[in-house]
């Protein structure tokens, strides 16, 4: 094991990196994208750079209780989040409780095969109706019985003589505006709200048409974690790639954390990290052979490995060849054994890079083989200190296989590590350990006297600038950014 001293003279050592001083001297990801084999969506070779300013941001949105409150009532009262999967509610009567700060949401499969969202509270007493996820046939309050059906409508009140006010179309359960959309399910709580397609957007609209559906894809894996940390720094910490090289040194020999692009639209935002290339930050050579090793034997091994469980081969870059190049080849055939699925038309980029987009305001939506993830970020009741987070792990399902049952949710306890507390998520574990333990250290450091805001960077970091005006006009009742 690497004692903490040799990884701070590692750390230092590619913070010394030429291309940390001079930015010519890094190749853009997009030249990656445009010489990459087999068919690249298009939308990889578009950007859309913005300028967000240079200028510190206040502290009190990650701290401020007030804040918190009016967060709640102007930002998750109003905007389109992502609830749930489709296929965790897959038959009539299946429901999940969502829960976001103070407000707890109900969503179920109705009898028609809709998905609706109810706020999860009886209309007699306001006692909370569902907890977890579960199945039934009506929607019961355990307290005195009323009862509603699946599609939220009045069903039956025991004793219904001592309620002589009580008119059946004005008792059904309040409901929340729902959109399906690539095999996601989002609500609104506000009745008024715009609708999902202006909220996305066309550019985003166009672009997921463009990948595979997540809606078929398996969750193999649903992990949740309670993090002291507020839930913009979780989130933010996954739209940049420029903490890669400190907090994820093993990176830095296989993926080209200052090559990524970023890139913004309207609300929403996307940065694409491409792999099977050496960091920038590094000083020294690597060969590509190396590159291969050290990809396919460090946490991706898990994702990449046989499915008996079974050691990888390391295929061998032909001469002249590059890691890229024998890295897709080799993601090709593994994931063609596993699912008999032909990727022999698809690029590089597609089998192996991170493409993430960031659909405000708190879900990462990863597309392509590199990491077929969702992220999300959910804040943890009513304190402005602690987080939910969240990974989901979706998996390619083999042709003519029926999609196993969605992953229920694993909640980690707060004393457990991710290894001790979550063995499906393998060799990641260490990466999530990794960020979760400096977003801890963030979140002590905002109540220092000499802090008195961030400073992000102007491209690096332009998504969270994005982010943080958007978010400041919704807290002063503006408009947010549009497209």
């Amino acid at each position: 094991m690497t004692n903490r001293a040799e990884s701070q003279d590692t750390r230092a050592h590619y913070a010394r990196s030429q291309a940390s001083r001079d930015p010519s001297l890094i190749t853009p990801a997009a030249s990656f994208f445009a010489s990459d084999r087999g068919d690249v969506p298009k939308s990889l070779l578009e950007s859309s750079v913005r300028d967000y300013g240079t200028g510190l941001f206040g502290k009190d949105c990650y701290i401020s209780p007030e804040w918190h409150r009016r967060e709640v009532e102007r930002l998750w009262g109003k905007v389109w989040q992502l609830a749930c999967l489709e296929q965790d509610i897959p038959n009539t009567g299946d429901h999940l409780e969502y829960v976001i700060a103070n407000q707890s949401i109900l969503v179920v499969r109705d009898a028609d095969g809709g998905v609706r969202a109810f706020f999860n509270v009886c209309r007699h007493r306001g006692s909370r109706l569902k907890v977890g996820c579960g199945h039934s046939k009506e929607i019961r309050c355990s307290f005195h019985a009323w009862a509603w059906n699946l599609d939220g409508t009045l069903k039956d009140i025991p004793c219904r003589w001592d309620f002589p006010s009580v008119r059946d179309e004005e008792f059904g359960l309040k409901a929340c505006k729902v959109s399906l959309w690539n095999g996601l399910v989002f609500i609104n709580l506000d009745p008024d709200a715009e609708s999902f397609e202006s909220f996305l957007g066309p550019d985003l609209m166009r672009h997921f048409a463009e990948w595979p559906s997540l809606g078929t894809r398996w969750k193999a894996v649903h992990v949740a974690k309670e993090i002291h940390c507020n839930w913009k720094l979780a989130i933010e910490a996954f739209v940049e790639a420029y903490h890669a090289f400190t907090i994820h040194p093993q990176w830095t020999n296989y993926a080209g954390d200052l090559n990524a692009q970023y890139d913004a639209y309207g609300k929403h935002a996307r940065v694409i990290v491409p792999l099977g290339v050496p960091s920038p930050h590094r000083r020294t050579p690597i060969t590509e052979q190396e590159i291969v090793n050290s990809m396919i034997t460090t946490e991706f091994a898990d994702a990449w490995g046989k499915s008996d469980g079974g050691p990888l081969p390391i295929p061998k870059v032909p001469e002249g060849g590059t890691a890229r190049a024998t890295l897709s080849d080799f993601r090709k055939r593994i994931l063609a054994e596993r699912t008999g699925v032909d990727y022999s038309q698809a690029s590089d980029a597609q089998m192996l890079d991170l493409i993430e987009y960031w659909v405000f305001p708190n879900a990462c939506i990863w597309v392509g083989e590199g990491g077929p993830l969702i992220y999300r970020a959910r804040p943890n009741g009513n304190n402005p200190e602690s987080c939910i987070w969240e990974t989901m792990i979706l998996l390619p399902i083999a042709e003519g296989q029926t999609r196993p049952p969605a992953a229920k949710v694993n909640f980690i306890p707060a004393d457990k590590s991710y290894a001790e507390g979550a063995p499906e998520v393998g060799t990641s574990a260490k990466v999530f350990e990794q960020d979760s333990s400096n977003l801890t250290k963030m979140q002590l450091g905002l109540h220092s006297q000499g802090f008195p805001g961030p400073m992000f960077g102007k491209y690096m970091e332009m998504n969270i600038r994005q982010f943080h005006q958007n978010l400041e006009r919704l807290m002063s009742d503006e408009p947010a950014e549009g497209r």
